[in-house]
Formats: structure tokens, C-alpha cells, sequence
């Protein structure tokens, strides 16, 4: 073949989409082995998926060049038009409106409308073979010549490039010998979907001493819940009873924390720290002064119950080393993983998958191999860079976010309010979360 993909989940099935309806990438052969085999799109579940995702305007741009954005819609899509974020510990908050960008913000859409939409697709193109249920033992490199990938059950494959989209356990970054650097945060993500009193167009977000909680708009009167926090404190949430649960999560969004003020009289400080602290308080009044004007504090709209089953996963941060070889490229969570409060972690695969195939594009229009390690180390430039910066940032968010440190807390309070007050800050932050520069020109339909 001319191009493996190992890992048929999202990122991996949409490269192949983009792949097989490109002009320039048709006479490719494809191939897409994974350990399990999609299942049909309809008929849809009566209840959500337990695993959703936030999915922005630069992947809608993707997905509809691919020609899939019309079948997911044609499922199971949820707009969200405002987010509202704030900190359980002081006054800060921040909301973004549709009204600021004229469209939504955004939409949640369950996992399997994503992928199963995807292979409708590709079933339709045709040309893609198919290799489920399948698993990977080895592969052989030769930088000169085709991959070789030996399977359990089918024999070997060749091919001139493999895509590597096999998950956060990758296989394939094993077998190439690529370390990962990051660690875990000693935290699990508890999902469920409840049941609002009436249709929820909002994405709320409250930053808790334990960590972020999260309600996401869904189809109807349902909503995704994301819930960060402790090991212990997870077991407890999936282990007490429905009622309790409810219960739990209403205060999540309610209770009230103290939130102290910095003190730096006395000490070896002295004089020094009581006039620090006259001026934090002056910062303090000017931002309370800024909160003040806002609207009144967040109200999450009534929860009505539990629907169906609970589950949690760990949560970690890290990133491949590396994440090309020649004739070799990871992508996804195969290349990086990231923390679920930002949503971000299905966009920055997309963002892989946009990057990828144009490097392959290029390749072919240069009149080269594709699995030229020039043109993937193109890839590896753009997406690590990219990948690099928001893994950073929001690793730092969530450690400020978990700080109950004082002058930290004040800090962290402090800059949601200015941000929410100063129109060029924030409309930065809302166009790096819509992910609109995504060139999509040569990729599918386009």
C-alpha cells in the first residue's frame, strides 16, 4: 500500500477521508488496520455517548471539506452560543457570546457521530481497505525502502508511509522507538450525561479547589458533565448513589469558598510587606470595582437528573519526543496528550490531521515520496510548534487553577476579570479557542 493508518478512530479515519478526496491523493492506496471495527452510524443510541467532544470552527472547517459536517448534522449535533467560565474562589469569571463572532462558538457531538460519520463516508468513497478487528506485532524500518507491518492474523503489509493514530498507548510509537516525555496528574476525569429542565445552549465551566467541573450542551434536554478532580474524590462520585450525585454537582456550581487576601504585614518583611499589601488592596477594590459592573454571578440551569452510567479516566500530560521518522508520522493522542477542561485535545488531532495530509499533498505535487522525511518533518515543525504552545499554556492554566495559595488565587482572579474587561484580549483568546486559521484549501471537496 501507499499509506497505513494504524489507529481508525477520529483523527485517524479523517486522514484517510481527506487522503482518498483530494485530487492530488486519489490513486493513493489506503489501508486502516485497528483492533476494533466502527459500528454503523445508525441507528443512533437512544441516550448520548458518554465520551463527547468540543469540537471548533477550525475542525468544522476540516470536517466539512472532507464532506462529513452534513451527515454528523444530520445526526446528532449540539451549538454551543456562550461559555461561561469562573473561579469557586473569588470573583473572577469570564463569558464569551456568539454575538462577539456571529455564529456559534462551537458544538459538542458524541464520539461515535464523529467517527461513525466519518466511515460513512469513507464507505461511500470506496478505495479504503478496510482491516478490522486487526493488531500490530511489529514493524520493520527501512528508510530506503517500504515499511513492513506484521499483524497477528493477516500477514504482513507494506507501505511507503504509516501514520501512526493509535492512541495515547501507542503501538507504533513503541515499535519506532520514540520516548514521550510528560507525567500524570493524579487526577481522573468522571463523564456522565444528566438532564436539564429545558434545552442548554451554554458550556459552564467552574474551577473547583479539586479541579475543573464542566456541563456541555447536548441534543434536547441532555448535557455532558466533565468532572476533574482527585482519585478518591472520583471513586466517591461514581460509587454514591444517583440522587447524591445530583446533589454533589448542584453545589459544585454553588458552594461558596473563602477567598482569603494576600498578607504580608510583619514577618521579616515589615515595613516593606505592609506597603506590598496596601497596594494589593488597591488592585483588590479596582477589581471588585471591574466585577461589580459585570452581570450577577453565574446561574447553571436547573439540573433535573442522572441518565444512564458514569465512568472516569486518568488524566495526564505529555508529548512524543518526536513525531516523525521517515516513512513514519504520529498524530493525535499518538503524538500528544492534553487536559480535558479546555476541550482542546480532539481539535489539536484535526489540527494534525489538516497539517499532515498537506505536507503529503505537497510531496505529491513536488514530485516526491511521501514518505520523504523532508516533507514530514514539515509536518513535525508546524504541528509541534503548535501543539507545544497550547499544551504550555494549559498546563499552566491548570496549575494556577489548582493553586490555593493566596496571592496566587488573587492573581488567577485578577486576570479573569481584566481579560473579561479588555475587548483585544479577550477576542484573542476566543479566536484561539475557535481555531480559525485552518488551511483547508487543498484537502477534500474544496
Amino acid at each position: 500500500m501507499d499509506v497505513v493508518i494504524i489507529g481508525g478512530g477520529m483523527v485517524g479515519a479523517s486522514i484517510a477521508c481527506g487522503l482518498r478526496q483530494s485530487g492530488l491523493s486519489e490513486h493513493l492506496r489506503i489501508g486502516i488496520i485497528d483492533s476494533v471495527a466502527p459500528q454503523p452510524l445508525h441507528p443512533l443510541p437512544s441516550l448520548p455517548d458518554l465520551r463527547v467532544f468540543a469540537v471548533n470552527q477550525g475542525a468544522i472547517q476540516f470536517f466539512k471539506a472532507i464532506d462529513v459536517w452534513d451527515i454528523m448534522k444530520g445526526a446528532r449535533v449540539a451549538p454551543f452560543y456562550d461559555m461561561k467560565v469562573w473561579d469557586s474562589k473569588g470573583p473572577g469569571k469570564i463569558e464569551f457570546s456568539h454575538d462577539q463572532h456571529g455564529e456559534p462558538l462551537g458544538h459538542i457531538i458524541e464520539h461515535h457521530v464523529i467517527q461513525a460519520s466519518i466511515y460513512q463516508k469513507l464507505t461511500e468513497i470506496g478505495d479504503v481497505d478496510f482491516i478490522f478487528p486487526e493488531t500490530v506485532q511489529n514493524i520493520t524500518f527501512d528508510q530506503d525502502l517500504p515499511l513492513k507491518i506484521e499483524t497477528k492474523s493477516r500477514g504482513t503489509f507494506q507501505a511507503n508511509l504509516v501514520i501512526g493514530a493509535d492512541g495515547a498507548n501507542s503501538i507504533v510509537k513503541k515499535l519506532a522507538g520514540i520516548s514521550s516525555i510528560g507525567y500524570p496528574y493524579n487526577q481522573k476525569a468522571v463523564v456522565a450525561t444528566i438532564k436539564m429542565k429545558n434545552p442548554n445552549f451554554t458550556a459552564w465551566q467552574r474551577f473547583l479547589p479539586t479541579g475543573p467541573v464542566a456541563i456541555l450542551p447536548l441534543e434536547g434536554n441532555y448535557s455532558s458533565i466533565v468532572w476533574s478532580t482527585n482519585a478518591l474524590h472520583a471513586e466517591q462520585l461514581l460509587s454514591m448513589p444517583e440522587d447524591s450525585f445530583v446533589r454533589a454537582l448542584r453545589e459544585a456550581f454553588t458552594e461558596s469558598y473563602a477567598a482569603p487576601t494576600p498578607s504580608l504585614d510583619g514577618g521579616i518583611l515589615g515595613d516593606v510587606g505592609g506597603a506590598i499589601r496596601g497596594v494589593l488592596q488597591q488592585v483588590n477594590e479596582t477589581i471588585h470595582i471591574l466585577a461589580q459592573k459585570k452581570d450577577e454571578p453565574f446561574v447553571v440551569p436547573e439540573i433535573e437528573g442522572l441518565i444512564g452510567k458514569r465512568a472516569a479516566f486518568p488524566l495526564r500530560i505529555g508529548q512524543a519526543t518526536s513525531y516523525v521518522k521517515p516513512r513514519l508520522a504520529l498524530t493525535g493522542d499518538a503524538a500528544h496528550l492534553v487536559h480535558p477542561f479546555a476541550g482542546q485535545g480532539l481539535n489539536l488531532g484535526l489540527g494534525d490531521a489538516v497539517s499532515l495530509i498537506n505536507s503529503i499533498l505537497e510531496a505529491i505535487q513536488c514530485g516526491s515520496d511521501i514518505g520523504n522525511i523532508v516533507f514530514l518533518q514539515k509536518y513535525e515543525s508546524e504541528r509541534m510548534k503548535a501543539n507545544s504552545s497550547m499544551l504550555l499554556g494549559l498546563d499552566i492554566l491548570k496549575k494556577m487553577f489548582d493553586d490555593s495559595f493566596p496571592p496566587v488565587v488573587f492573581a488567577r482572579n485578577a486576570g479573569l476579570i481584566l481579560t473579561d474587561s479588555i475587548d483585544p484580549i479577550k477576542k484573542f483568546f476566543r479566536d484561539q479557542a475557535l481555531g480559525v486559521s485552518v488551511d483547508v484549501s487543498k484537502i477534500g471537496i474544496n
